[in-house]
């Protein structure tokens, strides 16, 4: 099967986060210099405003005066920050729920998601040479894992094939999907996202995230898998995949990054475990 035939069997396949895909749109552009079309876009859905002030006042934005509308948010948070924030409300409630066919309880995908996000957010300030945002690279990591919530659809009997060539044959997640599937859950997220009009740049990356280009310089795809590792060696694993994690060590180089770079991300995201915590109590 191909990851187009896969999401074309499904019928619920996880919405496209409106409000944070306009969002995206809207702030590609860094000189943005009017709040108005933010706030409208936000305020457009009230659910989504009453988490966000939530969010802005809860522990996890610990330091900022309190907030009472979204004006105040954006302007008091920042585009970026108010970005990065939606999109993890929006999708927290599609990344919550478990996932029996990988092994997952609830919350467990959506907790190492938001440590992925915060961890490639983080190398993406610390990496040299490569053309993205921090949001960009916490959108990428924040996503990475979305084409297991779609495979977690399929009533397949090759799953089991998949857990016994993990557990059995020590393959990786990604080599043991490919080998009973034909497609992978990083190809099927990344035909996801390209649906649901993301920028080229996160489908990349999502779809790469196991499989990073080392010769082809710096690439968002190997700031989202190495910040997967960090995400997983740091204790933020689940399912299956805690057995099938492979890094590839060379992709720091390509980043110029040190192995500092990589220990200071992982406390920096070890740190932030309560935060986390916050944060996914208020989705």
């Amino acid at each position: 099967m191909t990851a187009d035939e896969i999401l074309n069997k499904i019928a619920d396949l996880p919405p496209a986060p409106i409000a944070a895909s306009k969002l995206l749109s809207l702030l590609k552009n860094p000189t943005v210099d009017s709040i108005d079309e933010v706030v409208e876009t936000l305020e457009y859905d009230p659910a989504l405003t009453a988490r966000l002030l939530r969010a802005c006042n809860s522990a996890f934005m610990a330091g900022h005066a309190s907030v009472d509308s979204v004006d105040q948010a954006v302007l008091r948070l920042g585009y970026y920050e108010i970005l990065r924030v939606v999109l993890a409300l929006t999708v927290g409630g599609v990344l919550s729920k478990g996932l029996p066919g990988y092994g997952v309880d609830s919350y467990e995908l959506w907790s190492h998601s938001i440590t992925a996000a915060l961890a490639s957010q983080k190398l993406m300030e610390t990496s040299r040479g490569l053309d993205a945002t921090p949001s960009v690279a916490f959108t990428a990591g924040l996503l990475h894992d979305i084409g297991k919530v779609v495979l977690n659809h399929l009533t397949l009997p090759e799953v089991e094939n998949i857990r016994v060539m993990i557990h059995t044959n020590g393959a990786s997640l990604l080599e043991a999907e490919t080998a009973v599937l034909g497609v992978n859950h990083a190809e099927i997220g990344a035909c996801l996202l390209k649906r649901w009009k993301l920028s080229g740049a996160i489908v990349e990356a999502v779809a790469r995230h196991h499989t990073p280009p080392v010769d082809k310089g710096p690439q968002l795809a190997g700031v989202v898998h190495l910040a997967n590792g960090c995400a997983h060696f740091v204790g933020s694993s689940y399912g299956w995949e805690s057995f099938a994690i492979r890094i590839r060590p060379e992709i720091m180089e390509t980043l110029n990054l040190k192995p500092e770079d990589i220990e200071r991300t992982m406390i920096f995201i070890h740190s932030e475990s309560n935060r986390i915590k916050q944060f996914m109590s208020i989705v």
